[in-house]
């Protein structure tokens, strides 16, 4: 019996994207970093508002964003004489898709 089942052809990530993927996820794992993100999903912010809600030091703050900036998973822009940050949504997506093949492949060859 032959099936009428469409598979569609998931292209496997390559050594490069598997990379950074791995990369934003150990940054995005890192509790404070996560609360960081959490907060800006909510509306975009300064260092100034994230430390404050957050109840951090700002050096703390802005090293965290450091790194979340070198990973481009948040964007900013200068609005006067702040720097504010958002999340990068496409980044994001580009991660979810990624671990979406990983998952893909990873069931159908049973690992």
């Amino acid at each position: 019996m032959v099936s009428n089942k469409k598979f569609k052809v998931m292209k496997f990530p390559n050594k490069q994207q598997l990379r950074q993927a791995i990369m934003t996820m150990k940054a995005i794992d890192h509790r404070l970093r996560s609360r960081i993100l959490i907060s800006l999903d909510n509306k975009p912010k300064s260092v100034t508002e994230l430390y404050v809600e957050l109840r951090i030091d700002q050096s703390v703050a802005s090293q965290h964003l450091g790194i979340l900036r070198e990973l481009s998973i948040v964007n900013t822009e200068r609005m006067g004489k702040h720097i504010i940050y958002t999340v990068n949504e496409s980044k994001i997506a580009t991660i979810h898709e990624i671990l979406k093949k990983v998952t893909h492949v990873a069931v159908e060859q049973d690992i």
